[in-house]
């Protein structure tokens, strides 16, 4: 029986050091051939060109907007804190014209065919972001946003996954899943792997980006 493999990933946060642990992962695994992104990719790390980059040219991933994406292309809300309206307005700096441009152009949401098998990508259960015709088709909703692995909840009378986060997880954790699709049925499968958040630290430090020490004391531990 041939069975098929899709990577789910979400919630990469502009954190570079912690997707390339998964390309690495990718790459050396030529069966798997699409990737589906369920958004949350830019803001919160300091690499959001980079992963903009990748995301966006590598043709084996499909990509959806989260509410940190959704952010960047709306106008901002006047009661938004102060901090976070200055992470915002670094964050499309450091992207530029070109990639925002781009990033209009990405879904909200988006009905996928794995192999015979009808999934929903969303990025969490904001009903104006989603296509509720096309979510009633689908048997799968894959869904991220709160950057914890799960599989079994169910929305709108279909089972939810959720992959994890992949690069806004304490302690260097990068959360992903793989689906495993053959002989009518599939499987879920939850990946753990570690990058060096050393990196990361050095690299927020010397970083002019707002924010970056509450970022800091969440993802790095102490000492």
């Amino acid at each position: 029986m041939k069975v098929s493999r899709v990577a789910v990933i979400s919630d990469i946060h502009a954190n570079i050091h912690a997707l390339e642990v998964f390309m690495k992962y990718l790459n050396a695994r030529p069966e798997i051939e699409l990737v589906l992104n369920l958004g949350d990719f830019l803001q919160l790390g300091p690499n959001p060109a980079e992963v903009f980059d990748l995301l966006v040219e590598d043709k084996r991933f499909i990509n959806i907007l989260g509410n940190n994406e959704i952010e960047l292309i709306e106008p901002i809300d006047k009661n938004e804190d102060a901090e976070r309206v200055k992470h915002i307005l670094w964050t499309k700096e450091k992207i530029g014209q070109d990639r925002l441009e781009k990033l209009r152009n990405i879904p909200k949401s988006k009905m996928v065919n794995l192999y015979g098998k009808k999934v929903m990508m969303v990025h969490t259960v904001t009903e104006q972001y989603i296509d509720i015709k096309q979510l009633e088709k689908c048997e799968y909703v894959l869904m991220g946003h709160t950057h914890q692995q799960a599989l079994g909840s169910y929305w709108k009378e279909r089972r939810v996954m959720n992959p994890g986060s992949i690069g806004f997880t304490p302690k260097g954790i990068v959360n992903f899943a793989v689906i495993e699709i053959g002989g009518g049925l599939i499987n879920f499968v939850f990946k753990n792997m570690n990058y060096d958040y050393r990196i990361l630290h050095k690299e927020l430090i010397g970083s002019d980006m707002p924010g970056r020490e509450k970022i800091i004391n969440y993802l790095i531990p102490p000492g």
